[in-house]
């Protein structure tokens, strides 16, 4: 039949472009089989008008949402280096994030650090406590582990750097 070697051609043509688009190749095979439907069809039994603008109007949904796909690729695209941008702004400064957690590794070895915990007070306090606490998975306290006295401390903000030791002066583990 003519449409069997329509397609097998179109398969040949296939083959040797391998590197082609897959959405123009799609839109391709498309228009080429419904022109080699239209050209080889029984005109005593033509297609029903109602399938015809079906087909249509399939592939007119099918190229506006790989049309939305390709802006949403390049939308993304422009964010990302929007954002690594904005980033690379931040290299050398001093960062500051709020949160009420601090994260320790290697504390007790050579490659150890202190913690530095900000805080920022709304008026002067006599004693100042800061209670050091581990978590749960949650966020939840679930053990006191140090505790550090600092007396009296001034309205504003502040800094208290911890080693990472327990009240007895042990290395906490890694953790939060």
């Amino acid at each position: 039949m003519a449409v069997d070697s329509i397609l097998g051609q179109y398969e040949a043509k296939l083959n040797e472009q391998a590197n082609t688009d897959r959405i123009a190749t799609d839109k391709n095979t498309f228009l080429k089989l419904l022109v080699a439907q239209l050209t080889n069809q029984d005109p005593l039994n033509p297609v029903e008008d109602k399938e015809f603008i079906a087909q249509l109007a399939q592939f007119t949904t099918v190229e506006e949402l790989q049309n939305i796909n390709t802006s949403m690729e390049e939308l993304n695209s422009a964010y990302l280096r929007q954002q690594s941008v904005s980033a690379a702004g931040l290299i050398g400064q001093y960062i500051e994030a709020p949160g009420n957690m601090t994260t320790i590794i290697g504390i007790g070895t050579s490659t150890s650090h202190s913690s530095y915990i900000n805080f920022d007070l709304e008026r002067d306090a006599a004693t100042f406590t800061l209670k050091i606490s581990t978590l749960d998975a949650e966020g939840n306290p679930v053990k006191l582990v140090a505790t550090r006295e600092l007396g009296p401390v001034s309205a504003g903000e502040g800094q208290i750097q911890w080693d990472g030791r327990d009240n007895d002066g042990n290395p906490m583990g890694d953790g939060i």
